[in-house]
């Protein structure tokens, strides 16, 4: 995968995850992205750890959750520190 493409699908990803943060840079305590988007989009578990380490260097941790149907099935709810290289993350 080219990085314009590989980008491309981390910003997708990211803009999912921090889609109620005040800003990027904040600490991630209650991302979420259910597994219909990502069949849809052809993610994986890995692309999600990925992409948060690509705009905050920080490892996630995922956490399954099970929702039945009527609830949008499961998902995964996302926790980082924020970004924390450089000035913004000062």
């Amino acid at each position: 995968m080219t990085l314009e493409k590989s980008y491309k699908k981390y910003n997708e990803i990211f803009d999912i995850i921090t889609t109620n943060m005040d800003s990027w840079r904040d600490p991630i305590e209650s991302g979420y992205i259910g597994e219909k988007v990502m069949v849809k989009n052809n993610w994986t578990k890995n692309d999600i750890i990925k992409s948060v380490e690509f705009f905050t260097a920080t490892t996630p941790t995922l956490t399954l959750e099970r929702y039945n149907e009527n609830w949008g099935g499961n998902g995964y709810r996302i926790n980082a520190l924020g970004y924390r290289l450089g000035p913004a993350g000062s």
